[in-house]
């Protein structure tokens, strides 16, 4: 699942770059923000998405994950 997010964080990469030609002092705190949102999408995106998967009966998952789950579906 995390493959999937590459083609995303390449753009947020190339967007970032032309962001930095285009406004030279700001580069430095737009390129630090941008990776940073890249990194922590990179990391947590895919846990989401696997739990949305479970949760829609799309995919399945050991039967702990499923239990856990159902019972946060079941509390809310």
């Amino acid at each position: 699942m995390g493959f999937g997010l590459l083609p995303q964080a390449g753009l947020a990469i190339a967007l970032t770059q032309v962001f930095a030609r285009s406004f030279p002092g700001l580069a430095g705190e737009v390129s630090a923000l941008a990776l940073g949102v890249v990194a922590i999408n990179e990391l947590v995106a895919p846990v989401f998405f696997r739990r949305a998967l479970l949760r829609a009966g799309e995919a399945k998952g050991s039967s702990m994950v499923e239990e856990r789950v159902e019972g946060a579906s079941a509390s809310m």
